[in-house]
């Protein structure tokens, strides 16, 4: 291949090294915020990018909480508080927007630090959870636009608009998480990837356990990190109707892990709900058999331009990317059970 590439002088050792730790650095501070990584729409359609959704977060509660901050007679508390007092002052902005990993190491140093319950409820009421609740942090659900609760993908987790006289009332159908419990870490409270968007029954079920933090959406995919197995799937080829109640297996993908793997499916009672879906796993490898019919599009003409992986949402019954899991609840299930009935099918298909 010819070298397109001409270099006036030699660049020096010291120079390229140089030049590697600072692209090194940016590249890092990239990776861990998901700047270009992420993009989302609303329930608008409107496209935000993680710098957007960033922006309109301080913009709606930085100004609010410094000043009340500022209120705070710090001669009403000790040394100590008064330092920690200084320094979310002074970083407010950073604890607003900190990264996963930034708020896991905060609650680290915080975990050594003795504070008063009188200053931890001071600081609780200056971030004002409970009212941000209920008014701004409505619209960051609408911005986010998650469907499905992202721990469990079994319920949905909805912001809606009911139309009433000249306005509209605007209606969660959802809870926020703390992945650090507000009530151990207050100065947490109001921290952008501290707000998880999940269903009653998972914020309940977690409470204050801490996960791991690969557990946490803002940080990893979950969904990446197991995978749902149904144990004995070949019983449902051979026409045997299936209970209520199936017998499944969440595997983790890394085996290195699974002991996080088994604190989250302790914590959110996973195993225990997910095999209450026996019909769904009916209704997938019963279409699964049906393969040979189904991934043949000339036996579909009669829809008239879909593409072929718009036909096999449609015999799958849900979105066919992993990508678009919390777009709907039971994707996941759904998606991994379907993978392991197809392989089955397609075995067959070479022994036949």
């Amino acid at each position: 291949m010819k070298n397109l590439w001409k270099f006036l002088k030699e660049a020096k050792r010291e120079g390229l090294e140089k030049a590697a730790g600072y692209y090194l650095a940016i590249k890092s501070i990239c990776d861990e915020r998901g700047y270009d990584s992420i993009s989302l729409k609303d329930v608008d359609g409107k496209e935000w990018s993680r710098k957007d959704v960033e922006k309109w977060f301080c913009n709606a509660f930085y100004e609010t909480v410094y000043e009340k901050l500022r209120e705070i007679n710090a001669q009403d508390y000790s040394r100590e508080e008064q330092k920690i007092l200084r320094f979310i002052i002074e970083y407010l902005e950073s604890i607003l927007l900190a990264s996963p990993k930034r708020l896991e190491l905060i609650t680290k140093v915080m975990n050594n630090i003795n504070i008063s319950s009188n200053f931890r409820k001071k600081i609780m009421s200056v971030f004002n959870y409970t009212h941000h609740r209920k008014n701004k942090l409505i619209d960051l659900a609408k911005i986010l636009n998650i469907k499905s609760c992202p721990y469990c993908n079994m319920h949905y987790t909805l912001y809606a608009e009911k139309k009433k006289r000249k306005k509209y009332d605007k209606l969660a159908k959802f809870q926020f998480d703390h992945f650090f419990d507000k009530s151990t870490y207050p100065m947490l409270s109001m921290s952008l990837y501290n707000l998880i968007p999940s269903c009653s029954i998972c914020n309940n079920s977690k409470s204050t356990t801490r996960l791991s933090l690969s557990y946490n959406p803002y940080y990893s995919d979950i969904s990446k990190r197991f995978k749902f197995k149904l144990k004995d799937p070949i019983s449902l080829y051979e026409g045997q109707r299936i209970t209520d109640i199936i017998d499944i297996d969440i595997v983790a993908t890394d085996s290195s892990r699974k002991n996080e793997l088994d604190d989250y499916i302790r914590t959110f009672n996973l195993n225990t709900l997910y095999q209450r879906h026996g019909d769904l796993a009916q209704e997938i490898f019963d279409k699964a058999y049906e393969y040979p019919y189904y991934s043949n599009s000339d036996n579909f003409k009669f829809l008239n331009g879909c593409s072929s992986k718009y036909l096999k949402r449609l015999w799958m019954g849900t979105y066919i990317d992993e990508k678009d899991i919390h777009r709907r609840p039971m994707t996941k299930f759904m998606q991994d059970l379907w993978e392991q009935a197809i392989g089955h099918k397609k075995e067959l298909i070479k022994l036949s």
